[in-house]
Protein backbone atom coordinates (compact mmCIF):
# COMPACT_ATOMS: atom_id res chain seq x y z
CA UNK A 1 0.00 0.00 0.00
CA UNK A 2 1.42 3.40 -0.97
CA UNK A 3 2.12 6.05 1.65
CA UNK A 4 -0.59 8.29 0.16
CA UNK A 5 -3.21 5.54 0.29
CA UNK A 6 -2.26 4.55 3.85
CA UNK A 7 -2.50 8.19 4.94
CA UNK A 8 -5.90 8.45 3.23
CA UNK A 9 -7.24 5.42 5.13
CA UNK A 10 -5.90 6.71 8.45
CA UNK A 11 -7.46 10.11 7.78
CA UNK A 12 -10.72 8.35 6.98
CA UNK A 13 -10.66 6.48 10.29
CA UNK A 14 -9.83 9.64 12.23
CA UNK A 15 -12.90 11.42 10.82
CA UNK A 16 -15.45 8.70 11.62
CA UNK A 17 -18.00 9.95 14.15
CA UNK A 18 -21.28 8.79 15.67
CA UNK A 19 -23.11 5.55 14.84
CA UNK A 20 -22.27 4.13 18.28
CA UNK A 21 -25.52 2.14 18.51
CA UNK A 22 -25.16 0.80 14.97
CA UNK A 23 -21.58 -0.30 15.63
CA UNK A 24 -22.58 -1.94 18.90
CA UNK A 25 -25.21 -3.99 17.12
CA UNK A 26 -22.93 -4.88 14.22
CA UNK A 27 -20.04 -5.83 16.49
CA UNK A 28 -22.39 -8.43 17.92
CA UNK A 29 -21.60 -10.44 14.79
CA UNK A 30 -17.92 -10.72 15.76
CA UNK A 31 -18.43 -13.83 17.86
CA UNK A 32 -19.47 -17.43 17.36
CA UNK A 33 -23.06 -16.82 18.40
CA UNK A 34 -26.02 -15.26 16.59
CA UNK A 35 -26.74 -13.18 14.64
CA UNK A 36 -24.57 -14.15 11.68
CA UNK A 37 -26.03 -11.75 9.16
CA UNK A 38 -26.78 -8.01 9.06
CA UNK A 39 -28.29 -5.66 6.51
CA UNK A 40 -27.67 -1.90 6.52
CA UNK A 41 -29.87 0.29 4.34
CA UNK A 42 -30.05 4.01 3.70
CA UNK A 43 -30.05 6.60 0.90
CA UNK A 44 -26.97 7.64 -1.03
CA UNK A 45 -24.56 9.63 1.11
CA UNK A 46 -26.02 8.36 4.40
CA UNK A 47 -22.69 6.86 5.48
CA UNK A 48 -23.14 3.16 4.72
CA UNK A 49 -19.70 2.75 3.18
CA UNK A 50 -18.01 4.57 6.05
CA UNK A 51 -19.86 2.44 8.60
CA UNK A 52 -18.66 -0.74 6.89
CA UNK A 53 -15.13 0.66 6.72
CA UNK A 54 -15.12 1.39 10.46
CA UNK A 55 -16.63 -2.00 11.30
CA UNK A 56 -13.97 -3.71 9.19
CA UNK A 57 -11.22 -1.72 10.89
CA UNK A 58 -12.49 -2.69 14.34
CA UNK A 59 -12.87 -6.33 13.33
CA UNK A 60 -9.29 -6.47 12.07
CA UNK A 61 -8.08 -4.95 15.33
CA UNK A 62 -9.76 -7.88 17.11
CA UNK A 63 -8.01 -10.41 14.89
CA UNK A 64 -11.03 -11.16 12.70
CA UNK A 65 -10.32 -11.78 9.03
CA UNK A 66 -12.13 -9.21 6.86
CA UNK A 67 -13.11 -9.53 3.20
CA UNK A 68 -14.74 -6.79 1.15
CA UNK A 69 -16.88 -6.93 -1.98
CA UNK A 70 -18.21 -3.84 -3.75
CA UNK A 71 -21.41 -4.80 -5.55
CA UNK A 72 -20.99 -1.87 -7.91
CA UNK A 73 -17.74 -3.34 -9.23
CA UNK A 74 -18.92 -6.91 -9.80
CA UNK A 75 -20.80 -8.10 -12.86
CA UNK A 76 -24.32 -9.06 -11.89
CA UNK A 77 -23.87 -12.79 -12.50
CA UNK A 78 -23.68 -15.71 -10.12
CA UNK A 79 -20.23 -16.75 -11.34
CA UNK A 80 -18.76 -13.24 -11.01
CA UNK A 81 -20.16 -12.73 -7.51
CA UNK A 82 -18.96 -16.15 -6.35
CA UNK A 83 -15.47 -15.41 -7.70
CA UNK A 84 -15.44 -12.02 -5.96
CA UNK A 85 -16.48 -13.56 -2.63
CA UNK A 86 -13.93 -16.37 -2.89
CA UNK A 87 -11.20 -13.87 -3.68
CA UNK A 88 -12.21 -11.55 -0.83
CA UNK A 89 -12.29 -14.37 1.72
CA UNK A 90 -9.33 -16.34 0.39
CA UNK A 91 -11.45 -19.47 0.14
CA UNK A 92 -9.51 -22.55 -0.86
CA UNK A 93 -6.21 -21.11 0.35
CA UNK A 94 -6.29 -22.96 3.69
CA UNK A 95 -8.17 -25.71 5.52
CA UNK A 96 -8.83 -23.83 8.76
CA UNK A 97 -12.08 -21.98 9.45
CA UNK A 98 -11.19 -18.68 11.16
CA UNK A 99 -13.84 -16.20 12.23
CA UNK A 100 -14.36 -14.10 9.11
CA UNK A 101 -16.35 -10.96 8.33
CA UNK A 102 -17.57 -10.41 4.77
CA UNK A 103 -18.63 -6.83 3.99
CA UNK A 104 -20.75 -6.41 0.85
CA UNK A 105 -21.27 -2.76 -0.12
CA UNK A 106 -23.64 -1.33 -2.76
CA UNK A 107 -25.77 -4.46 -2.65
CA UNK A 108 -28.47 -2.72 -4.68
CA UNK A 109 -26.37 -3.43 -7.78
CA UNK A 110 -26.70 -7.16 -7.07
CA UNK A 111 -30.42 -7.10 -6.25
CA UNK A 112 -31.39 -9.28 -9.26
CA UNK A 113 -29.36 -12.07 -7.64
CA UNK A 114 -31.02 -11.76 -4.23
CA UNK A 115 -32.73 -15.17 -4.34
CA UNK A 116 -29.49 -16.88 -5.33
CA UNK A 117 -27.51 -15.03 -2.66
CA UNK A 118 -30.01 -16.06 0.02
CA UNK A 119 -30.60 -19.66 -1.07
CA UNK A 120 -27.20 -20.71 -2.45
CA UNK A 121 -24.33 -18.30 -1.79
CA UNK A 122 -24.77 -17.70 1.94
CA UNK A 123 -25.36 -21.38 2.86
CA UNK A 124 -22.19 -22.30 0.95
CA UNK A 125 -19.91 -20.06 3.04
CA UNK A 126 -17.79 -21.49 5.89
CA UNK A 127 -19.63 -21.84 9.19
CA UNK A 128 -17.72 -19.07 10.96
CA UNK A 129 -18.33 -16.46 8.26
CA UNK A 130 -20.40 -13.42 9.24
CA UNK A 131 -21.87 -11.22 6.50
CA UNK A 132 -22.94 -7.58 6.47
CA UNK A 133 -24.75 -6.21 3.42
CA UNK A 134 -25.19 -2.48 2.77
CA UNK A 135 -27.43 -0.99 0.11
CA UNK A 136 -29.79 1.82 -0.71
CA UNK A 137 -32.83 -0.45 -0.60
CA UNK A 138 -34.09 -2.35 2.47
CA UNK A 139 -33.76 -6.11 2.61
CA UNK A 140 -36.31 -7.79 0.35
CA UNK A 141 -39.49 -9.09 1.94
CA UNK A 142 -38.66 -12.67 0.92
CA UNK A 143 -35.22 -12.50 2.55
CA UNK A 144 -36.59 -10.81 5.67
CA UNK A 145 -39.19 -13.58 6.01
CA UNK A 146 -36.62 -16.29 5.34
CA UNK A 147 -34.11 -15.09 7.95
CA UNK A 148 -36.71 -13.82 10.46
CA UNK A 149 -34.89 -13.12 13.73
CA UNK A 150 -31.51 -14.34 12.50
CA UNK A 151 -30.64 -11.05 10.80
CA UNK A 152 -29.70 -7.68 12.31
CA UNK A 153 -31.41 -4.99 10.23
CA UNK A 154 -30.33 -1.34 10.46
CA UNK A 155 -31.62 1.73 8.65
CA UNK A 156 -29.23 4.68 8.69
CA UNK A 157 -30.80 8.02 9.50
CA UNK A 158 -29.16 11.43 9.96
CA UNK A 159 -26.26 11.90 12.34
CA UNK A 160 -27.13 13.36 15.73
CA UNK A 161 -26.39 17.08 16.24
CA UNK A 162 -23.60 16.08 18.63
CA UNK A 163 -21.99 13.77 16.07
CA UNK A 164 -22.31 16.41 13.36
CA UNK A 165 -20.54 18.98 15.54
CA UNK A 166 -17.84 16.46 16.43
CA UNK A 167 -17.18 15.79 12.75
CA UNK A 168 -16.92 19.51 11.98
CA UNK A 169 -14.58 20.02 14.93
CA UNK A 170 -12.34 17.23 13.65
CA UNK A 171 -12.25 19.03 10.31
CA UNK A 172 -11.03 22.17 12.14
CA UNK A 173 -14.10 24.20 11.22
CA UNK A 174 -14.16 27.53 13.15
CA UNK A 175 -16.24 27.30 16.32
CA UNK A 176 -18.59 30.12 15.28
CA UNK A 177 -19.58 28.15 12.14
CA UNK A 178 -20.39 24.82 13.80
CA UNK A 179 -24.06 25.38 14.60
CA UNK A 180 -25.14 26.93 11.30
CA UNK A 181 -23.39 24.25 9.21
CA UNK A 182 -24.73 21.39 11.33
CA UNK A 183 -28.23 22.84 11.05
CA UNK A 184 -27.99 23.40 7.30
CA UNK A 185 -26.76 19.85 6.66
CA UNK A 186 -29.67 18.28 8.59
CA UNK A 187 -27.32 15.56 9.81
CA UNK A 188 -26.75 14.21 6.29
CA UNK A 189 -23.17 12.86 6.34
CA UNK A 190 -22.30 13.69 2.74
CA UNK A 191 -23.73 17.19 3.10
CA UNK A 192 -21.57 17.70 6.20
CA UNK A 193 -18.51 16.57 4.26
CA UNK A 194 -19.17 18.97 1.41
CA UNK A 195 -20.10 21.90 3.63
CA UNK A 196 -16.85 21.39 5.53
CA UNK A 197 -14.88 21.45 2.28
CA UNK A 198 -16.58 24.69 1.26
CA UNK A 199 -15.93 26.43 4.56
CA UNK A 200 -12.31 25.32 4.67
CA UNK A 201 -11.84 26.92 1.24
CA UNK A 202 -14.00 29.95 1.94
CA UNK A 203 -14.54 30.66 5.68
CA UNK A 204 -17.35 33.10 4.86
CA UNK A 205 -19.28 30.67 2.65
CA UNK A 206 -22.98 30.78 3.50
CA UNK A 207 -24.59 27.66 4.97
CA UNK A 208 -28.13 28.32 3.81
CA UNK A 209 -28.89 25.46 1.42
CA UNK A 210 -31.47 22.89 2.37
CA UNK A 211 -33.14 19.67 1.38
CA UNK A 212 -31.33 16.71 -0.16
CA UNK A 213 -30.67 16.03 -3.06
CA UNK A 214 -30.83 19.68 -4.15
CA UNK A 215 -28.54 20.38 -1.21
CA UNK A 216 -25.84 18.03 -2.44
CA UNK A 217 -26.21 19.17 -6.07
CA UNK A 218 -25.76 22.80 -5.12
CA UNK A 219 -22.92 21.99 -2.74
CA UNK A 220 -20.99 20.09 -5.38
CA UNK A 221 -21.44 22.86 -7.92
CA UNK A 222 -20.10 25.33 -5.38
CA UNK A 223 -17.28 22.98 -4.40
CA UNK A 224 -16.08 22.74 -8.01
CA UNK A 225 -16.38 26.50 -8.45
CA UNK A 226 -14.34 27.12 -5.30
CA UNK A 227 -11.65 24.52 -5.96
CA UNK A 228 -8.39 26.47 -5.60
CA UNK A 229 -6.73 25.74 -8.95
CA UNK A 230 -7.61 24.62 -12.51
CA UNK A 231 -5.56 21.41 -12.18
CA UNK A 232 -7.43 20.43 -9.02
CA UNK A 233 -10.76 21.10 -10.72
CA UNK A 234 -9.68 18.96 -13.69
CA UNK A 235 -8.59 16.17 -11.34
CA UNK A 236 -12.09 16.08 -9.85
CA UNK A 237 -13.61 15.87 -13.31
CA UNK A 238 -11.26 13.03 -14.24
CA UNK A 239 -12.45 11.13 -11.19
CA UNK A 240 -16.04 11.79 -12.21
CA UNK A 241 -15.88 10.18 -15.66
CA UNK A 242 -14.09 6.95 -14.68
CA UNK A 243 -14.82 4.27 -12.12
CA UNK A 244 -11.35 4.30 -10.54
CA UNK A 245 -8.51 6.76 -10.97
CA UNK A 246 -4.87 5.73 -10.66
CA UNK A 247 -2.07 8.27 -10.75
CA UNK A 248 -0.99 6.85 -14.11
CA UNK A 249 -4.49 7.25 -15.55
CA UNK A 250 -4.75 10.78 -14.16
CA UNK A 251 -1.48 11.67 -15.90
CA UNK A 252 -2.80 10.22 -19.16
CA UNK A 253 -6.07 12.14 -18.91
CA UNK A 254 -4.64 15.52 -17.87
CA UNK A 255 -1.24 15.41 -19.61
CA UNK A 256 -0.10 17.68 -16.82
CA UNK A 257 3.06 17.92 -14.74
CA UNK A 258 0.75 18.46 -11.78
CA UNK A 259 -0.75 14.95 -11.95
CA UNK A 260 1.18 13.64 -8.95
CA UNK A 261 0.25 16.62 -6.80
CA UNK A 262 -3.37 16.37 -7.97
CA UNK A 263 -3.52 12.67 -7.11
CA UNK A 264 -2.16 13.29 -3.62
CA UNK A 265 -4.66 16.13 -3.20
CA UNK A 266 -7.54 13.83 -4.19
CA UNK A 267 -6.36 11.30 -1.59
CA UNK A 268 -7.08 13.85 1.12
CA UNK A 269 -10.67 14.60 0.10
CA UNK A 270 -13.22 13.02 2.45
CA UNK A 271 -15.56 11.98 -0.37
CA UNK A 272 -12.75 10.09 -2.17
CA UNK A 273 -11.94 6.52 -1.11
CA UNK A 274 -8.71 4.63 -1.79
CA UNK A 275 -9.37 1.15 -3.25
CA UNK A 276 -7.10 -1.58 -4.65
CA UNK A 277 -8.02 -0.35 -8.14
CA UNK A 278 -7.38 3.36 -7.53
CA UNK A 279 -9.23 6.33 -6.10
CA UNK A 280 -13.03 6.31 -6.25
CA UNK A 281 -15.29 9.30 -5.72
CA UNK A 282 -18.41 8.71 -3.64
CA UNK A 283 -20.91 7.44 -6.20
CA UNK A 284 -23.38 10.28 -5.62
CA UNK A 285 -20.62 12.88 -5.90
CA UNK A 286 -19.32 11.24 -9.06
CA UNK A 287 -22.74 11.12 -10.70
CA UNK A 288 -23.48 14.76 -9.96
CA UNK A 289 -20.03 15.99 -11.02
CA UNK A 290 -20.26 14.01 -14.24
CA UNK A 291 -23.71 15.40 -15.03
CA UNK A 292 -22.49 18.92 -14.31
CA UNK A 293 -19.42 18.44 -16.52
CA UNK A 294 -21.53 17.03 -19.37
CA UNK A 295 -23.83 20.05 -19.22
CA UNK A 296 -21.17 22.74 -18.87
CA UNK A 297 -18.22 21.38 -20.85
CA UNK A 298 -19.30 18.48 -23.10
CA UNK A 299 -16.24 18.71 -25.35
CA UNK A 300 -13.86 18.57 -22.37
CA UNK A 301 -15.76 15.59 -21.01
CA UNK A 302 -15.38 13.82 -24.33
CA UNK A 303 -11.64 14.49 -24.45
CA UNK A 304 -11.22 13.04 -20.97
CA UNK A 305 -13.24 9.95 -21.91
CA UNK A 306 -11.23 9.53 -25.12
CA UNK A 307 -7.92 9.65 -23.27
CA UNK A 308 -9.14 7.19 -20.65
CA UNK A 309 -10.37 4.83 -23.37
CA UNK A 310 -7.00 4.87 -25.11
CA UNK A 311 -5.31 4.14 -21.77
CA UNK A 312 -7.57 1.14 -21.12
CA UNK A 313 -7.12 -0.10 -24.70
CA UNK A 314 -3.33 -0.11 -24.22
CA UNK A 315 -3.71 -2.06 -20.97
CA UNK A 316 -6.05 -4.54 -22.67
CA UNK A 317 -3.29 -5.45 -25.13
CA UNK A 318 -1.40 -7.05 -22.23
CA UNK A 319 -3.78 -9.47 -20.44
CA UNK A 320 -3.22 -9.90 -16.71
CA UNK A 321 -5.04 -11.22 -13.62
CA UNK A 322 -6.69 -7.79 -13.39
CA UNK A 323 -8.39 -8.15 -16.79
CA UNK A 324 -11.84 -8.63 -15.20
CA UNK A 325 -11.47 -5.37 -13.30
CA UNK A 326 -10.28 -3.71 -16.52
CA UNK A 327 -13.41 -4.90 -18.34
CA UNK A 328 -15.55 -3.27 -15.66
CA UNK A 329 -13.64 -0.01 -16.08
CA UNK A 330 -14.25 -0.11 -19.84
CA UNK A 331 -17.93 -0.96 -19.37
CA UNK A 332 -18.35 1.98 -17.01
CA UNK A 333 -16.61 4.34 -19.42
CA UNK A 334 -19.12 3.40 -22.14
CA UNK A 335 -22.05 3.08 -19.73
CA UNK A 336 -24.45 5.08 -21.90
CA UNK A 337 -23.82 2.96 -24.96
CA UNK A 338 -24.53 -0.39 -23.35
CA UNK A 339 -26.12 -1.00 -19.91
CA UNK A 340 -23.48 -1.00 -17.20
CA UNK A 341 -25.12 -2.47 -14.13
CA UNK A 342 -28.85 -2.93 -13.66
CA UNK A 343 -31.41 -5.65 -14.12
CA UNK A 344 -30.66 -5.73 -17.85
CA UNK A 345 -27.13 -6.96 -17.28
CA UNK A 346 -27.71 -10.08 -15.23
CA UNK A 347 -25.24 -12.68 -16.48
CA UNK A 348 -23.56 -10.20 -18.87
CA UNK A 349 -19.95 -9.06 -18.86
CA UNK A 350 -18.43 -6.28 -20.98
CA UNK A 351 -14.99 -6.63 -22.58
CA UNK A 352 -12.90 -5.68 -25.58
CA UNK A 353 -13.18 -7.69 -28.81
CA UNK A 354 -11.16 -10.90 -29.12
CA UNK A 355 -9.92 -12.49 -32.37
CA UNK A 356 -12.07 -15.53 -31.59
CA UNK A 357 -15.20 -13.32 -31.69
CA UNK A 358 -15.03 -12.56 -35.39
CA UNK A 359 -16.96 -15.51 -36.81
CA UNK A 360 -19.66 -15.20 -34.15
CA UNK A 361 -20.03 -11.45 -34.73
CA UNK A 362 -20.03 -11.90 -38.49
CA UNK A 363 -23.01 -14.24 -38.18
CA UNK A 364 -24.83 -11.66 -36.03
CA UNK A 365 -24.17 -8.89 -38.57
CA UNK A 366 -25.21 -11.03 -41.54
CA UNK A 367 -28.42 -11.96 -39.73
CA UNK A 368 -29.40 -8.37 -38.90
CA UNK A 369 -27.53 -5.90 -41.12
CA UNK A 370 -25.94 -7.73 -44.03
CA UNK A 371 -22.52 -8.19 -45.59
CA UNK A 372 -21.88 -4.48 -46.30
CA UNK A 373 -22.34 -3.56 -42.64
CA UNK A 374 -19.99 -6.35 -41.58
CA UNK A 375 -17.35 -5.13 -44.03
CA UNK A 376 -17.51 -1.63 -42.60
CA UNK A 377 -17.41 -2.96 -39.05
CA UNK A 378 -14.29 -4.95 -39.95
CA UNK A 379 -12.57 -1.99 -41.61
CA UNK A 380 -13.26 0.36 -38.72
CA UNK A 381 -12.25 -2.15 -36.04
CA UNK A 382 -9.00 -2.83 -37.93
CA UNK A 383 -8.31 0.92 -38.03
CA UNK A 384 -8.35 1.17 -34.23
CA UNK A 385 -11.98 2.12 -33.48
CA UNK A 386 -13.22 1.41 -29.96
CA UNK A 387 -15.18 -1.85 -29.84
CA UNK A 388 -17.11 -3.06 -26.79
CA UNK A 389 -18.47 -6.60 -26.67
CA UNK A 390 -21.08 -7.67 -24.11
CA UNK A 391 -20.87 -11.38 -23.34
CA UNK A 392 -23.38 -13.81 -21.92
CA UNK A 393 -22.70 -16.93 -19.90
CA UNK A 394 -19.74 -18.85 -21.27
CA UNK A 395 -18.28 -15.71 -22.84
CA UNK A 396 -20.44 -15.83 -25.97
CA UNK A 397 -20.95 -12.37 -27.57
CA UNK A 398 -24.46 -11.06 -26.92
CA UNK A 399 -24.08 -7.52 -28.28
CA UNK A 400 -21.39 -5.35 -29.83
CA UNK A 401 -20.91 -1.60 -30.24
CA UNK A 402 -18.30 0.33 -32.25
CA UNK A 403 -17.43 3.96 -31.51
CA UNK A 404 -15.58 6.52 -33.65
CA UNK A 405 -13.97 9.77 -32.51
CA UNK A 406 -14.96 11.86 -35.50
CA UNK A 407 -12.15 14.40 -35.18
CA UNK A 408 -9.56 11.61 -35.16
CA UNK A 409 -10.74 9.14 -37.81
CA UNK A 410 -8.98 8.53 -41.12
CA UNK A 411 -10.61 11.19 -43.39
CA UNK A 412 -10.38 9.06 -46.54
CA UNK A 413 -11.98 6.08 -44.81
CA UNK A 414 -14.68 8.28 -43.30
CA UNK A 415 -15.61 9.72 -46.70
CA UNK A 416 -16.09 6.22 -48.10
CA UNK A 417 -18.43 5.14 -45.29
CA UNK A 418 -21.91 6.57 -46.03
CA UNK A 419 -22.98 6.47 -42.38
CA UNK A 420 -19.86 8.15 -41.02
CA UNK A 421 -19.68 10.69 -43.85
CA UNK A 422 -23.26 11.78 -43.23
CA UNK A 423 -22.63 12.30 -39.52
CA UNK A 424 -19.39 14.19 -40.12
CA UNK A 425 -20.91 16.48 -42.74
CA UNK A 426 -23.86 17.31 -40.50
CA UNK A 427 -21.62 18.16 -37.54
CA UNK A 428 -18.95 19.97 -39.56
CA UNK A 429 -21.59 22.31 -40.98
CA UNK A 430 -22.41 23.29 -37.41
CA UNK A 431 -18.80 23.57 -36.24
CA UNK A 432 -19.30 20.78 -33.70
CA UNK A 433 -16.94 18.07 -34.95
CA UNK A 434 -14.33 18.37 -32.20
CA UNK A 435 -14.81 15.96 -29.32
CA UNK A 436 -17.76 14.15 -30.92
CA UNK A 437 -18.21 10.38 -30.77
CA UNK A 438 -20.30 8.43 -33.26
CA UNK A 439 -21.73 5.07 -32.27
CA UNK A 440 -21.43 3.64 -35.76
CA UNK A 441 -22.69 0.15 -34.92
CA UNK A 442 -24.68 -1.44 -32.13
CA UNK A 443 -26.09 -4.90 -32.76
CA UNK A 444 -27.74 -7.29 -30.29
CA UNK A 445 -27.76 -10.97 -31.16
CA UNK A 446 -31.45 -11.40 -30.32
CA UNK A 447 -32.99 -7.98 -30.75
CA UNK A 448 -30.82 -6.20 -33.34
CA UNK A 449 -31.34 -2.53 -32.39
CA UNK A 450 -34.48 -3.00 -30.30
CA UNK A 451 -34.73 -4.12 -26.68
CA UNK A 452 -34.40 -7.84 -26.05
CA UNK A 453 -37.72 -9.24 -24.85
CA UNK A 454 -36.20 -10.42 -21.58
CA UNK A 455 -34.71 -7.02 -20.71
CA UNK A 456 -36.54 -4.28 -18.85
CA UNK A 457 -37.66 -1.11 -20.57
CA UNK A 458 -35.20 0.91 -18.51
CA UNK A 459 -32.32 -0.32 -20.65
CA UNK A 460 -30.74 2.32 -22.90
CA UNK A 461 -31.89 2.46 -26.50
CA UNK A 462 -29.52 0.74 -28.90
CA UNK A 463 -29.91 2.76 -32.09
CA UNK A 464 -26.78 4.36 -33.56
CA UNK A 465 -26.46 8.00 -32.61
CA UNK A 466 -24.15 10.95 -32.56
CA UNK A 467 -23.53 12.29 -29.07
CA UNK A 468 -22.21 15.57 -27.76
CA UNK A 469 -19.62 14.80 -25.17
CA UNK A 470 -19.54 11.10 -26.06
CA UNK A 471 -21.34 8.19 -24.45
CA UNK A 472 -22.50 9.25 -21.02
Amino acid sequence: MSTAVHASEQHRADLFVGRADELRRLEGLLSDGDPRLAFVSGPGGAGKTELLFELGRRAQARGVRVGRVDGGLVSCSELAVMDAVRSALGLGAEHSDPLTLLLVDRYEALAPLDDWVRDELLPSLPARTRVVFAGRDPMSTRSRTHWQGAVEHLTLGPLSPEAAREYLERRDIPAHRLDDIAKAAHGHPLALVLFAELVLRDPDSAASLSEHPALVQALIERLVASTPSPWQREALWCGAVVLHLSEELLLTMTRSDSAQAAFEWLCQLPFVAATPHGLALHDLVRELLDADLAWRFPSLRQRLIARAARYFRTRAEHPSPSSIALNLEVAYLWRDGIPYTDGATRGLVASTMRPSDREELRAVFLSHQGEAAWEWFSRWSASGAEVLVVRGEGGRPQAVALYLWLDRVDPSLARQDPGCASAMNWLAARGELEGMVYRRFHVDRDAHQALSQDRPSSSPRTSSRCTSGGPR
